[in-house]
């Protein structure tokens, strides 16, 4: 390898000068560089030691188009190569979309498994007209729903010229049969602008198809006399949100409890789901929102006193302990920057913001489950 000089070396045409500079000011950002050389358009650099996560690296190289990779040499330094993005070829793209047709198939299958559990009790009390007609309008709904979700990320993601995945569902042998959906991010976020939307874009698209869900699903549902429930009853808790339309669509006498039609708990699950992705944390949907019009400063100082606040909160519902263990897990990797930090957060992003705090506040459920 050659010694790193101030001076652009004509093997390295292909990139231009402004980028050249650029590339050295995030070396010696997050690595104590040694020597460096060139090889067409790929790099390669040799550190002894690093100043910065790795994670954020990558990141900000990826900003100016290279993908950074590293190893450890045999007498022990660092070695990093640098190679020019070029995103995911033809073929690739091919095998993602065959990879999310399939676990979208076995998705639907879990999901309907755990539509059928939930159809079966209102079929046994004479609520419903064939078990399977619960269990697919449990599964097709909650899938609509998360796909909508993960669909206005994507959407988005075209938008800003960010390169995404397309949305993966994640098939799970649990109560409602998955752990929800993905798409993968594998490029830079430009500016905050593109971060807010970013981040508001799924939680409203996955809100606005979970309502008439939600609305149809009560109707369906029954009051019952407590006295034909045997064993523990799980209930679903509210939201500001579902409590007040779930009672003005519903009246449960009392000593009665209420029979969720399977419609009625995807849509729940979406609400649910919406209120979690909107907690101003790490890189969830509400910690884009967050970031963008606090800072990196005043944002992580918002996530640890959420993340105690969540601590605190597990007194009340269990799940919180590990929502906070999640917090603290992506708080601590940081939220890489956008590509222009710079530039100022618009008066339409702001908006958007404020409509994420309104969902948030809405859908959000202090206590989601409870086991009587």
């Amino acid at each position: 390898m050659d010694n790193f000089s101030g001076e652009q070396p004509h093997n390295f045409m292909p990139v231009e000068t402004k980028k050249y500079y650029r590339l050295r000011e995030i070396m010696d950002k997050y690595f104590i560089v040694e020597n460096i050389g060139f090889k067409g358009d790929s790099i390669k650099f040799s550190y002894s030691s690093m100043t910065g996560a790795r994670r954020a690296a990558a990141y900000e190289f990826a900003a100016i188009g290279f993908k950074l990779s590293m190893a450890m040499g045999k007498d022990g330094r660092g070695i990093g190569s640098l190679e020019v993005f070029k995103g995911p070829t033809a073929e690739t793209r091919r095998k993602e979309r065959i990879k999310a047709a399939l676990l979208f198939a076995a998705t639907l299958v879990t999901t309907t498994f755990a539509g059928w559990v939930f159809s079966s009790s209102m079929y046994e009390a004479g609520h419903t007209r064939g078990i399977w007609v619960g269990a697919f309008s449990f599964s097709l709904s909650l899938l609509l729903i998360l796909g909508a979700h993960e669909s206005g990320h994507y959407f988005a993601s075209l938008r800003y010229g960010i390169d995404a995945s397309p949305p993966y569902f994640i098939p799970f042998p649990s109560i409602i049969g998955t752990m929800g959906a993905v798409i993968r991010i594998r490029s830079p976020i430009p500016d905050k602008d593109a971060a807010v939307r970013l981040g508001i874009s799924g939680p409203l698209a996955g809100f606005i198809v979970a309502v008439p869900f939600f609305i149809a699903g009560a109707l369906m549902s029954r009051p019952v006399p407590a006295s034909e429930f045997q064993g523990d009853i799980i209930m679903f808790g509210d939201s500001i949100f579902t409590s007040v339309i779930g009672g003005l669509l519903v009246k449960v006498p009392e000593g009665q409890h209420l029979l969720s039609h399977p419609m009625a708990i995807a849509a729940w699950v979406g609400i649910f789901v919406t209120g979690l992705n909107l907690i101003p944390v790490g890189q969830f949907d509400g910690g884009h929102l967050a970031r963008a019009l606090l800072g990196d400063k005043r944002f992580r100082y918002l996530c640890w006193a959420l993340i105690v606040g969540m601590a605190v909160m597990g007194r009340f519902w269990y799940g919180w302990y590990v929502w906070s263990l999640i917090g603290y897990l992506i708080t601590i990797r940081g939220v890489p920057p956008t590509m222009n930090e710079s530039k100022p957060v618009s008066a339409s992003s702001k908006a958007w913001a404020a409509v994420g705090l309104i969902l948030f506040i809405l859908c959000f459920m202090p206590v989601p489950i409870k086991i009587i």
